[in-house]
């Protein structure tokens, strides 16, 4: 079984003194991963098919197990939010790597806003690459989206916290397109997303 989403590329960039944000894309999705997870779950005849199959073909088989196990749950009135980007820092920080997530969780508060004003943006995560660059990724998450509300459409907020600067960026919902996931064949996340 696969997951009913929805996903709109943004491609905007919001401007500060200090860091510039460049917004990826919003995903809703309407799925999460069931406790239980083929790969852990033992077999016996699944265990003595792939024992039994030449090497090359143990990954597509386990793929096309995957592919048609049910290892999501599904709920089609609330989907929970995910927005990704990336924050380039103008100056580099000098203390170490984890200040540049510091600064961001400090320094700024990006979430998104439906059309009768409930933010969604709780959780996120950010990841710093170990390559002396001045960039963050980082994804947003909010939970219990009621799908309804999106042909109103939303707003991305982002607020500087420091500074007060606060910047708003309208999304329709004809930016969004439909899409299938399903971690055997699918879709990869801008970013890695933790779906349980």
């Amino acid at each position: 079984m696969s997951g009913c989403n929805k996903e709109a590329k943004i491609n905007k960039t919001v401007v500060f003194d200090d860091v510039t944000i460049e917004l990826d894309s919003i995903v809703l999705y309407n799925f999460k991963r069931s406790p239980t997870n083929l790969f852990t779950e033992r077999n016996d005849f699944k265990d003595r098919l792939l024992v039994k199959l030449p090497i090359p073909l143990v990954m597509p088989c386990f793929r096309t197990m995957f592919l048609y196990s049910s290892p999501y749950e599904i709920d089609n009135k609330l989907y929970q939010t995910a927005l990704f980007g990336k924050c380039i820092f103008t100056k580099k920080l000098t203390i170490g790597t984890t200040e540049y997530h510091e600064y961001f969780r400090d320094h700024l508060s990006i979430y998104m806003v439906d059309s009768t004003g409930i933010g969604y943006g709780s959780g996120g995560s950010t990841r710093y690459e170990e390559d002396n660059s001045q960039e963050l990724d980082f994804s947003t998450r909010g939970r219990d989206f009621p799908i309804e509300r999106l042909q109103e459409g939303m707003k991305v907020m982002i607020k500087h916290l420091e500074s007060g600067e606060e910047r708003e960026l309208k999304i329709d919902s004809r930016d969004f397109i439909n899409y299938k996931h399903n971690d055997a064949f699918g879709k990869a996340f801008p970013f890695p997303l933790d779906l349980e």
